[in-house]
């Protein structure tokens, strides 16, 4: 929230601008890769490193929409860079790089719960090394310890005074069960989340390495080697491995106790050192083939560049030749119909709150106007006491319920009856019984949305007791 909020300070709020605050995520969080390589003693590495990254979903399509999980794209990097920097520097520039260590730490914390998994993992390189042991014996780790703690502090202070309720929603999480599926899922997420990048810089040693060798085994056996190469340890002092490997193993483990139920978008952030992983393991594998491997694979930008741009148009054409798609639906319009409709029927109230569809009912502040609070389902469920709201029953405010397209045959789309009963329900509490508003909008037509496809929302006004 903080980044959104000063994301949007400077720019304006509309598509390209959340897109942009997106791909910049992506390229902070690159550069951070860049920066732990040179930390590492890998620069030369570096280029490459953050180009199979490219490659890799993470840091193109799921980092398209900017949230909790793909943030840390962003902040995970730096943090074990500056964990790195912590154990290597001196004097001041020790000093410093210990609280950019604490802050950044903090700052993964308030981004996601999830980072603690994250942060634990760096006993096992601060324990398991020599480097690390001997870091523990100045002051420095614990410098970065207090810079944490006076970060983390105003957000502690929040919770306890809302009754610890996001610790309460994170524990709700888990079930008490193994979840089987979800953690056979985040099983392989290295592999599927990282698979493109994976087969180029496996694919590519395989074939120098074996013109190199000279010998009678195939490409495809070389490949198979160089893909369980790409993965190894190099003992237990391997930094490296556990940087990359640590959390995905720590998130398994949680999975499999039970404590919580593992989403697969947990993956999309610990994936940041994998690609120096494989090419550290792959030249000790195969020296003499680095450089031909690392040109090879920085020649195959441009290309690669222009399939993304050919894939994409080929999409976009898929999109609009499908009317049924959710790339026609009208957030923007439907924002304004919104609040169009507020303005005629109540000009003497002002709409100050949207809740309803959870998150949809965001599309009246984000594209209409950010003075409306949007509240997650009613106004005083307890995911929106989160939000420390209690003005609500002396404003006006609206539900919001999507109902979806409209049919090909011209049908209306049937009632959202979960969000739409719960609405009349809470309505009715109030002493507000009334049915709701019906709209319907489409987006603008023109060459990229040739089809006038409307969508139907439903829309609930609550009244404050002055302006009934």
């Amino acid at each position: 929230s903080w980044t959104t909020g000063l994301w949007f300070a400077l720019f304006p709020i509309n598509d390209a601008s959340y897109r942009a605050l997106s791909y910049a995520n992506v390229a902070v969080g690159l550069l951070g890769v860049a920066y732990l390589a040179r930390r590492l003693g890998m620069q030369r590495f570096a280029p490459v490193a953050v180009l199979l990254l490219l490659w890799s979903f993470p840091y193109t399509t799921l980092a398209g929409k900017f949230n909790a999980n793909s943030q840390l794209l962003s902040l995970w990097p730096w943090t074990a860079a500056f964990l790195l920097a912590s154990m290597q520097e001196q004097r001041w520039r020790g000093a410093l790089a210990s609280v950019a260590l604490g802050v950044l730490a903090a700052a993964c914390m308030l981004s996601k719960y999830v980072s603690g998994v994250f942060l634990a993992g760096f006993l096992l390189p601060t324990l398991l090394t020599p480097q690390g042991r001997q870091w523990l014996r100045t002051p420095q780790p614990y410098l970065a310890l207090a810079a944490f703690a006076a970060a983390l502090a105003p957000h502690v202070a929040w919770v306890a005074h809302h009754g610890w309720i996001t610790l309460s929603y994170a524990a709700d999480q888990g079930d008490g069960r193994v979840e089987w599926r979800h953690i056979a899922r985040f099983l392989v997420s290295p592999v599927l989340y990282w698979l493109p990048g994976w087969l180029a810089v496996t694919g590519v040693y395989a074939w120098q390495g074996r013109a190199d060798r000279g010998d009678a085994d195939g490409w495809f056996a070389h490949w198979r080697r160089a893909m369980a190469t790409s993965w190894r340890s190099q003992g237990w002092g391997d930094t490296l491995f556990w940087l990359a490997m640590s959390t995905w193993l720590g998130m398994l483990l949680f999975g499999l106790s039970s404590v919580v139920t593992l989403s697969i978008p947990w993956a999309i952030p610990i994936g940041f050192a994998f690609s120096l992983l494989w090419l550290r393991n792959l030249d000790a594998a195969h020296p003499a083939a680095t450089a031909r491997a690392l040109q090879g694979l920085a020649r195959g930008f441009w290309p690669a560049l222009a399939l993304v741009v050919v894939l994409g148009a080929v999409q976009m054409r898929r999109e609009i030749a499908n009317s049924d798609s959710d790339y026609y639906r009208p957030n923007e319009a439907a924002a304004h119909a919104v609040l169009a409709h507020w303005q005629r029927a109540h000009p003497d109230v002002p709409l100050r709150w949207a809740g309803g569809d959870w998150a949809q009912n965001a599309l009246v502040a984000f594209y209409g106007d950010p003075a409306v609070r949007t509240l997650p389902g009613m106004p005083d469920s307890p995911e929106a006491r989160m939000y420390h709201y209690p003005d609500w029953a002396r404003q006006g405010g609206l539900l919001l319920c999507g109902r979806g397209p409209v049919g090909s045959d011209g049908q209306s789309p049937a009632p959202a009856a979960a969000c739409e009963d719960a609405a009349a329900a809470w309505l009715a509490r109030q002493g507000q019984a009334s049915g709701p508003v019906l709209i319907k909008v489409h987006k603008p037509l023109g060459w990229r949305f040739p089809h006038p496809k409307s969508y139907v929302y439903a829309i609930f006004e609550y009244l404050p007791a002055q302006g009934r």
